[in-house]
């Protein structure tokens, strides 16, 4: 199941919208859900982040989805063109992306503890 925090909605998708729509966060999900992500550190407990490539006609990206172990739940945290300064080098070493992780995992608690997220399936 995707899990769309409304802080990731408004901070990460809708500003990429035009390169990245809906239909791309969803097969990138897929991909993390099939095994095909390439797992990074950083994650809270009982939880693990994914990084995934992002394609389309538009423009070249990486996303970070965090995988909440228990309930199974796919969660996308940042969503970042390849060429700006947290896309293009999606590690801890880069404190650009270290920044921006940390806020959005902080979101990402806030509107789970509030009920603000939409669940779609990944069928």
């Amino acid at each position: 199941m995707l899990l769309l925090p409304h802080s990731i909605i408004f901070y990460e998708l809708e500003p990429l919208g035009e390169f990245f729509p809906i239909s791309s966060i969803i097969k990138a999900a897929k991909k993390v859900k099939d095994g095909l992500g390439v797992s990074i550190s950083g994650a809270p407990a009982n939880s693990r982040l994914f990084k995934v490539y992002l394609t389309s006609k538009q423009a070249a990206g990486r996303a970070v989805f965090l995988v909440r172990l228990r309930v199974r739940y796919i969660i996308p945290v940042v969503v970042r063109l390849k060429k700006d300064s947290v896309g293009k080098n999606i590690t801890l070493k880069n404190k650009a992306f270290t920044v921006v992780l940390e806020k959005n995992i902080e979101f990402i608690a806030r509107d789970l503890a509030n009920g603000n997220f939409d669940l779609l399936p990944l069928k």
